[in-house]
């Protein structure tokens, strides 16, 4: 599943993942995130760090806490979290698997996937 507010990045991810043959879904926003996944069975989730309305690092703990086993990638470019530490540590703390550094290439993205361990519950 992806969840990214920006649709271009958002189609280009998914159309990575599905020349890949994996099955997509997909949200534009933290809140569409949780509420597709509670309807769906996922493998894994990407989500976006820097989103309006639930960001990326509420959307991770809401996630961790909903579905603890979920193997989630943050993708982002950077930048400074609400305590004013790095926001990619922030992601990590907040219980992302993976950070994948905004802009990444089709193998980058391919390879953070295949390294996830598998859902657990």
């Amino acid at each position: 599943m992806i969840v990214e507010d920006n649709e271009l990045v958002r189609r280009a991810v998914r159309l990575i993942l599905e020349l890949a043959e994996h099955e997509v879904l997909e949200a534009s926003d933290g809140e569409g995130g949780l509420a597709v996944l509670r309807g769906a069975t996922v493998d894994a989730v990407l989500a976006d760090l820097s989103m309006p309305g639930m960001g990326g690092l509420a959307f991770a703990a809401a996630l961790k806490a909903e579905a603890p086993g979920l193997p989630l990638i943050v993708m982002s470019g950077g930048g400074i979290a609400p305590d004013g530490g790095d926001l990619l540590d922030a992601a990590r703390d907040a219980g992302a698997d993976l950070v994948l550094r905004k802009p990444f290439d089709d193998r980058a993205l391919l390879d953070a996937l295949a390294s996830l361990p598998p859902r657990t519950s």
